[in-house]
């Protein structure tokens, strides 16, 4: 139901001699905020690209220009064995966005049998040994296709936050991404030698050849 502000905004708007000036904004403000949020990516596809350009068995994949703007399918960038076997798949990073759940970051099953990789994984000592140490991880609750993630409350709207406060945030130039960006890469520094060991063993155990 529209509040008293709402409604006093939309009389403030229509009324004529403001009218010209907010269609003029309004025919704007689109391409403003495609602006904001690609600034936003790209800052942080810069940081997390400097970050790890120390480990050479791993890339960093980002989307495209058009799927970050368009928020949904959960768009974002990935951190990813270098050589990568397919079948049944392996373990990666992701920092992602959910567009109406907000900025999240894990360590996800990539690949399209991501059932037969956790069966697998499960079986391995490994996967145990790294199940242990995610404990210490505060944690929501994933789909299967995720290992361990949490939302970066920075930039979520799970707690009721407007859609344009997010975007009020972007504008503030790059304290967001620097936190984003931070957040993930310390997921990836304090978890990424387990994960090696994981998608090696997994390649063992499925009979396909070990990411470098």
């Amino acid at each position: 139901m529209e509040n008293e502000y709402e409604a006093k905004v939309k009389e403030f708007l229509m009324e004529k001699e403001n009218l010209a000036a907010a269609l003029e904004v309004a025919d704007h403000m689109q391409e403003v905020k495609r602006l904001l949020v690609l600034r936003f990516w790209h800052a942080v596809a810069d940081d997390v690209q400097r970050r790890t350009e120390q480990m050479p068995t791993w890339m960093m994949l980002v989307d495209s220009d058009e799927k970050l703007q368009r928020g949904t399918g959960e768009p974002g960038m990935y951190l990813e064995p270098k050589s990568r076997h397919s079948d049944p798949g392996y373990f990666a990073f992701k920092l992602g966005d959910g567009a109406d759940a907000g900025l999240f970051y894990g360590i996800l099953c990539a690949g399209e049998k991501s059932g037969e990789l956790r069966a697998i994984a499960a079986r391995l000592p490994e996967f145990r040994l790294l199940k242990e140490q995610l404990d210490t991880f505060p944690t929501e609750k994933w789909g299967s296709d995720w290992l361990v993630g949490r939302y970066l409350d920075e930039l979520t709207d799970r707690k009721a936050i407007r859609a344009n406060e997010n975007i009020k945030r972007l504008a503030q130039g790059n304290s967001l991404a620097d936190s984003a960006a931070a957040a993930f890469v310390e997921l990836v520094e304090t978890y990424k030698d387990s994960v090696e060991a994981i998608n090696g063993a997994i390649a063992k155990s499925a009979g396909t050849p070990s990411p470098a």
